[in-house]
């Protein structure tokens, strides 16, 4: 297994956005020797500067036929184009996903980073290896049974899966997180406040626009589309009263 450090450029082609619609990028091999089980870490260039993505190596030899069709990211659909008959292409798994100024530039220049990737680095040194492996390490790998049961049985399977998909989503629940926090915005529990070292990092996160309006071109705003609620407040959102679901204010009104 080897430990790569990969360039991507968010004026060229939108990655953040990508994922959090995808939990998996196919990535042009090119003449890199991308094999499976390979850790990919993926440094975004100016003006965010930083490596945001851990991934994994789930296939290294995709067609393009087979790849996940992403033109509608890309800046340049021209650059997009080129060369896509001719190359085969690595499926990466999204593991992690962090925004953290640990690995900012200025920091992995301190920790043994030589330059800003311009291409593939997989000889990693003993040192950068290390540092990147700790800073991950402090990121939490997102449980998906944090999605209510009762919602997939209540909603039918096509919309349950779009719910699951964007409820689910690393990288949109963990930006709603960093700006709201872990407290339920019905109740106000705090987990580690109830439960002390065993409810750290716990919270349920809780899909706003109701389930009948979310199209197939939906593009999810964590911010203003997700909000963190505990389960028994999440149970109760997917509760129908006189007909509809509630809103936040309204079953925060409800409290006793």
């Amino acid at each position: 297994m080897k430990h790569w450090i990969i360039p991507s450029n968010n004026k060229r082609f939108r990655l953040d956005d990508f994922l959090q619609e995808h939990d998996c990028v196919d990535w042009k091999k090119g003449k890199y020797k991308f094999k499976k089980g390979d850790i990919v870490y993926i440094y975004c260039s100016q003006p965010i500067a930083q490596i945001r993505y851990m991934m994994e190596v789930i296939a290294d030899n995709i067609s393009y036929e087979e790849s996940i069709k992403d033109e509608e990211y890309w800046v340049d659909k021209n650059e997009f184009r080129e060369g896509i008959e001719q190359n085969n292409y690595c499926r990466l798994k999204l593991l992690l996903y962090t925004d953290s100024s640990s690995l900012s530039y200025s920091n992995l220049l301190k920790n043994g980073l030589k330059t800003a990737p311009q291409g593939a680095i997989f000889k990693l040194s003993e040192q950068l290896l290390k540092y990147l492996q700790d800073c991950f390490a402090c990121e939490k790998y997102f449980d998906p049974i944090e999605l209510t049961d009762t919602l997939l049985i209540r909603e039918g399977a096509v919309k349950s899966i779009m719910v699951n998909k964007y409820e689910r989503n690393q990288i949109a629940r963990k930006k709603c997180i960093d700006v709201y926090g872990y407290s339920c915005a019905v109740c106000g529990i705090d987990f580690v406040e109830k439960y002390g070292e065993i409810g750290k990092d716990f919270i349920h996160v809780h899909h706003k626009v109701p389930i009948s309006t979310i199209k197939e071109d939906y593009q999810i705003n964590p911010i203003e589309d997700l909000i963190p609620v505990c389960p028994n407040c999440h149970a109760m959102l997917h509760r129908k009263l006189n007909g509809e679901f509630m809103s936040i204010d309204e079953l925060r009104s409800l409290l006793k």
